[in-house]
């Protein structure tokens, strides 16, 4: 069994996420604040397949529900401000 490793990123104002594309090997996310990044990439493009394409989709759908929760708050707090 692999080992298990937990990184935290604080998003703050020099965040940045890109995805980098190319045409013979696979695509790398990167997320990248206060001077640390991670990259998260598949192995070679020729080992890409449905568990790939698995896990890409669990990204996608757990980066929407942190999306509509950040959306949520930040109206919340705009509320607020305007209730004061």
């Amino acid at each position: 069994m692999p080992g298990i490793a937990s990184m935290g990123l604080h998003l703050g104002e020099d965040a940045y996420v890109l995805c980098h594309t190319y045409p013979a090997r696979g695509p790398i996310l990167a997320i990248s604040t206060g001077g640390a990044a991670l990259t998260l990439t598949c192995d070679e493009r020729d080992a890409i397949g449905t568990r790939e394409v698995e896990i890409a989709r669990a990204l996608v759908d757990a980066a929407q529900r942190f999306l509509s929760e950040v959306e949520r708050l930040a109206s919340d707090d705009t509320a607020a401000g305007a209730a004061a």
